[in-house]
């Protein structure tokens, strides 16, 4: 049958291949919410349980004067169809006739009106409807058992919560003294909205998301708003919050702001807070990559005077011998390109010059294992899978192989970000790659902001 699992493959047992669906995406389990501690997951949570029976538990939330009811029978039925869903990414999924998934409104336009009735339309022909709503309930326990891969999920979690007064209007709409835990959940923690796409024909993930696709230009087309799929946990609880530490404690009296001794680049500066203030992980790898690029011009110009003045100052070299001349000719065509009648550099070769003159290996290692001290394998091991970027040991003692490693990871990255041709085999695709793409901004953060310093004055 179509729909018959077959045994598990790959070494993963709990991962499972449907057969029609086979090349597209995994049946997996759920692995961390699971029957035995659902409840007190749940529980723990909403609130502080009062009472309880076979059939519901009533608990009390110290941001609600109303009693919250946990109907169990309706939970372990939603719990069920979770794991009967196929988890294409942390915040979208499939079934053969469902698809739902965590969207963003970047231009904040739509999502703060009644969405739901505005955009909820039927295609009768083709037996398809479109929604946009709140996360269903059994989206919801998808996301939780996600976020439970984090030790910190609960502190995590919190990053979404409302404040009390916003709580207590959304929750004043409701007249009865008790709402149902669903309500709760999605009235807290998950206040995010969902695309959710019913087909009455069985369909593929590649077929659900030409559907997605389509539904969403729609909307920006005739609306001018921008719906951002949120495909990993990170985008969607605050990414940043998850990623970056503070170098200093807020709270610890010893580390007191200090005014700046050092006088910094204007026009750096300004890149690195456009990065910063980004939500979007191709605007905030652009703009770090403009502080590098800041350098290239000089760096390459100092470069090529260099070399120059080293060849024509050897004593074996002659001014009247036209194979010097020749040989210098060569060399520098070999570090820049003749365009419009004028030298222009290689961009590459620039890049490497720069780190090699402005950056500090040790420094910057310090720096990763302060923020994460998985991130050094992670640079050693894993490629750009977008872009095929290099792959950058740090522990090397050849500072030049590292910024040549360096320099090929994030130019040909950069390049995948810039390039859209057909025909293009390394190219970055808006959304679909924001998760991979996310884990280079460490590297390019703590490169920029080594640059911003080692070119600055002190006051």
């Amino acid at each position: 049958k179509a729909d018959k699992p077959v045994k598990p493959v790959c070494g993963l047992s709990n991962c499972y291949v449907d057969a029609r669906y086979f090349g597209h995406f995994w049946r997996k389990k759920m692995e961390n919410l699971n029957k035995d501690n659902l409840l007190e997951v749940l529980c723990k949570i909403i609130g502080t349980v009062i009472q309880s029976n076979d059939e519901t538990i009533q608990l009390k939330s110290e941001y609600s004067e109303k009693t919250i009811i946990l109907n169990i029978n309706k939970l372990f039925e939603e719990y069920e169809k979770c794991n009967n869903l196929i988890e294409v990414e942390e915040l979208s999924f499939v079934t053969k006739n469902y698809y739902e998934v965590a969207i963003k409104d970047v231009s904040y336009n739509l999502l703060y009106r009644d969405t739901n009735e505005l955009f909820s339309t039927e295609d009768i022909e083709n037996k398809i409807n479109y929604n946009i709503d709140t996360p269903s309930y059994k989206f919801i326990l998808v996301q939780l058992n996600n976020l439970m891969q984090y030790e910190n999920y609960e502190k995590i979690l919190l990053q979404q919560f409302p404040s009390r007064m916003f709580l207590k209007r959304r929750l004043e709409r409701f007249e009865e003294k008790e709402i149902d835990a669903y309500t709760y959940l999605t009235s807290t923690y998950f206040r995010n909205q969902t695309i959710q796409i019913h087909s009455e024909k069985e369909r593929s993930f590649s077929e659900f998301n030409e559907l997605l696709s389509s539904y969403i230009f729609q909307i920006s087309y005739n609306y001018n708003s921008v719906l951002v799929p949120q495909k990993s946990i990170q985008d969607l609880f605050k990414r940043r919050g998850l990623l970056l530490r503070h170098r200093n404690k807020i709270s610890d009296a010893e580390n007191e702001f200090d005014p700046p001794r050092r006088k910094y680049i204007g026009e750096l500066v300004s890149y690195y807070q456009m990065a910063m203030a980004s939500d979007s992980p191709y605007l905030e790898f652009i703009s770090y990559y403009h502080v590098i690029e800041y350098f290239f011009d000089t760096v390459f110009n100092d470069e090529l005077v260099k070399k120059i003045r080293e060849k024509i100052t050897l004593p074996t070299f002659s001014y009247k011998r036209k194979k010097d001349i020749l040989d210098l000719v060569k060399m520098i065509s070999k570090l820049s390109n003749v365009r419009n009648e004028g030298l222009v550099y290689n961009e590459l070769n620039a890049l490497t010059l720069t780190l090699k003159k402005y950056l500090n290996i040790e420094d910057l290692c310090n720096e990763i294992n302060n923020q994460d001290i998985n991130y050094i394998d992670y640079l050693k091991n894993e490629k750009v899978v977008f872009s095929n970027g290099d792959v950058v040991n740090l522990n090397n003692p050849d500072k030049d192989c590292i910024c040549k490693e360096l320099a090929n990871r994030i130019y040909s990255t950069r390049n995948a970000l810039v390039h859209s041709k057909e025909l293009e085999n390394s190219k970055y695709k808006p959304f679909h790659d924001d998760k991979t793409l996310s884990k280079e901004m460490l590297l390019l953060r703590l490169i920029a902001e080594q640059l911003i310093i080692n070119t600055s004055q002190i006051l």
